[in-house]
């Protein structure tokens, strides 16, 4: 009975070493897109592709916009919402000098429907 136990102990402690963290997806997507603040994003809904096009990098960097959230969007014109944390690291990345916002990321889906970026780099 206690090699059942122990058996049943540890299928247990892999089974939960195997679920996601943090209320994250364990699985990773890579995805190339165009970087859109939230508050551009909404202004702009009716003609999203054609404003990114023109975009800017000063733009997004704006306090306002800054503070409004980041989302990559896809040439399909899928939208993918960046978490807090991820948001910031955007910005961080759009202040280097030689980054742009069209851009290649890693993320992972949280449950809550926005993404976790991983990494990012110029397309």
């Amino acid at each position: 009975m206690k090699r059942s136990a122990l058996i049943g102990l540890l299928a247990a402690v892999v089974l939960m070493l195997s679920l996601p963290v943090n209320g994250q997806s364990e699985e990773t997507m890579t995805v190339r897109g165009d970087i859109i603040d939230t508050m551009c994003l909404t202004a702009h809904s009716d003609n999203l592709a054609e404003f990114v096009k023109g975009h800017t990098k000063q733009c997004v960097l704006m306090p306002s916009c800054v503070n409004s959230g980041m989302n990559i969007v896809q040439a399909d014109g899928t939208v993918l919402k960046l978490d807090e944390e991820s948001a910031k690291k955007v910005v961080e990345f759009l202040k280097q000098d030689d980054a742009n916002l069209k851009i290649i990321a890693k993320v992972q889906k949280n449950d809550d429907g926005t993404y976790r970026l991983i990494s990012i780099d110029n397309q």
